[in-house]
């Protein structure tokens, strides 16, 4: 028979041994399996050397007249019996004493340390993880491991160390509620989490004594419904999040990092892909510059500046695989940086991708704000004395630069690509669905479409950004909605026509609130309250030409 092994404290045999003798039912705290007849005890220390597994059987002198437990406890090793009180306090405290279990009566168990930080408790299988991880226990993971569905850490309120491992959730986020710390994992999901109000893949709260550290996160989550506020990683962040990513996809509105903060939080050197912002309720005064900004997964590759910058001495640090797993994302090495030793590798990514754009496809103002950006990045290189903190500011500087250039409106019709691969087409109300993460996306209306009360747009806070063009057909409204928030300054609408009725709570028109992009051969006829041609407000950058309202 396999057998897997328990550790615990010698003290803990008596209570095991009461428990029996009384038939009370018995649930080890790290499993949800119950000894039976077939447990096993082993004693180590100093007084004892057995060769073999030493097993103890409870005997009839163990109970009183009636039946209940008796002072002492008796116990046989090879027919010799012993009182249990013999043992002193000191042993009884520092000795080990290693249970089995039966792994054919689904009790097999394999976790083995004591529950220090340098002998942590070891999770090999996803029937180690414990419930809850008490305060001043430490868990380290020794493996990869996927989580079975409905499972889920209550509280951690010690350690848990994920030691570089990846744990794989099923259908709950990691933990409840955090006030100890999480570090060094990675948490990946099997499917996508569907997630209540407050509620983040890692943790749902982490309270203001709890730490999030050197861990990434690339579980997909969505919301149960469209009013709750959701995070990438965490669900309400009163404590500290650093040296971390989100590389997952969350809710639009949601949060990259947290849904809420509050207290004595605080979010540094931490970078996210998707959400409307690092938190998507609360103040933002205590979140670093370099974690302020959504990022793209390749700005993240390029980031191993930020993400080493001030890290916790927890024995990781961050690099890309050479084996490209992660999705060639970084990963923690056991180690840490070489002392003095600084990283130009962001910043070499960065100027080689600056030095790759053409000037005379961005506005002017945009292009010269890269320009100075790269001209200090090269000269910091050249110069090759700078501090990691020089170095990381020059290519957050050139970075964001790239990323805040503008094409110049359009000032004439786009041209459609010939590969219609790339054009998504619409028919009906129910394909505006498909406009999500419209930038450098095509559009195409095949045949007039009507939009009713129970449309609104997904885009939110991003707007339109690609390419609508109506092939001159026309879109009714119907009491609705207008098609989008607004329109961003890389959004192109071409060749439509808009009529109907809009119901809107504040002034706008068929294209929202606010144009920043272009209005091409287009024209309206829409009425309602605050209902406006094409949008409220026309900013100055925006570009109407050759239509009619």
């Amino acid at each position: 028979m396999k057998r897997k092994k328990l550790i615990m404290k010698k003290r803990a045999l008596s209570w095991i041994l009461a428990l029996a003798l009384s038939g009370s039912s018995l649930a080890l705290p790290v499993s949800a399996a119950e000894p039976d007849d077939n447990v096993q005890v082993e004693t180590y220390d100093e007084t004892s050397d057995f060769e073999n597994d030493a097993d103890i059987e409870i005997t009839d002198e163990g109970q009183d007249a009636d039946g209940g437990a008796s002072e002492d406890i008796n116990v046989t090793e090879d027919g010799n019996a012993e009182d249990f009180s013999d043992f002193s306090d000191e042993e009884a405290t520092d000795a080990d004493i290693d249970v089995f279990a039966s792994e054919e009566d689904g009790q097999a168990v394999t976790i083995s340390g004591t529950g220090t930080e340098a002998d942590p408790y070891l999770i090999a299988t996803a029937a180690d993880i414990p419930d809850t991880i008490e305060a001043g226990t430490v868990y380290a993971l020794a493996a990869d491991i996927t989580l079975t569905s409905g499972q889920q850490i209550g509280t951690i309120a010690g350690t848990l160390d994920g030691k570089g491992h990846v744990l794989t959730l099923a259908d709950k986020p990691l933990a409840n509620s955090v006030s100890g710390t999480i570090q060094n994992l990675g948490v990946a999901g099997s499917v996508t989490l569907t997630l209540t109000d407050k509620q983040g893949s890692v943790a749902n709260t982490v309270t203001n004594t709890g730490v999030i550290q050197n861990c990434y996160c690339t579980v997909n989550s969505q919301t149960s419904d469209y009013l709750d506020e959701i995070g990438g990683m965490i669900g309400k962040l009163q404590g500290i999040i650093q040296n971390s990513y989100f590389a997952g996809s969350t809710d639009m509105f949601g949060g990259g990092v947290a849904a809420s903060i509050s207290d004595s939080y605080r979010i540094s050197h931490v970078l996210w892909t998707s959400g409307t912002s690092a938190a998507a309720v609360g103040r933002t005064d205590n979140i670093a510059d370099d974690s302020k900004k959504k990022v793209t997964a390749d700005q993240i590759k390029a980031s191993l500046g930020v993400l080493n910058t001030e890290i916790a001495a927890t024995g990781f640090y961050w690099v890309l695989p050479e084996d490209g797993r992660n999705n060639g994302l970084p990963v923690l090495q056991e180690g840490a940086p070489a002392a003095g030793e600084v990283n130009w590798d962001d910043l070499d990514t960065a100027i080689t991708s600056a030095e790759n754009l053409v000037k005379e496809d961005y506005t002017e103002a945009t292009w010269n704000a890269v320009a100075v950006a790269l001209k200090e990045a090269k000269e910091l290189r050249e110069d090759a004395t700078s501090a990691q903190a020089a170095i990381n500011a020059a290519a957050k500087k050139l970075t964001d630069a790239i990323a805040a250039l503008k094409k110049p409106n359009a000032s004439a019709p786009v041209a459609l690509p010939t590969d219609t691969s790339k054009i998504t087409y619409i028919t009906s109300q129910n394909d505006l669905s498909k406009l999500s993460a419209t930038k450098d996306k095509y559009y195409v209306l095949e045949n007039d479409i009507t939009i009713n009360s129970d449309y609104m747009s997904l885009l939110g806070s991003t707007g339109f950004e690609g390419v609508l063009d109506g092939q001159g057909h026309t879109i009714t409204f119907e009491d609705s909605w207008a098609l989008f928030t607004h329109v961003a300054s890389t959004g192109v609408i071409q060749n439509v026509g808009f009529k109907g009725s809009l119901d809107l709570y504040e002034i706008g028109g068929p294209l929202g609130r606010i144009m920043r992009g272009a209005v091409l051969n287009c024209w309206s006829e829409v009425s309602g309250t605050y209902a406006c041609g094409f949008a409220g407000v026309v900013s100055d950058e925006a570009v109407i030409s050759n239509c009619f309202a």
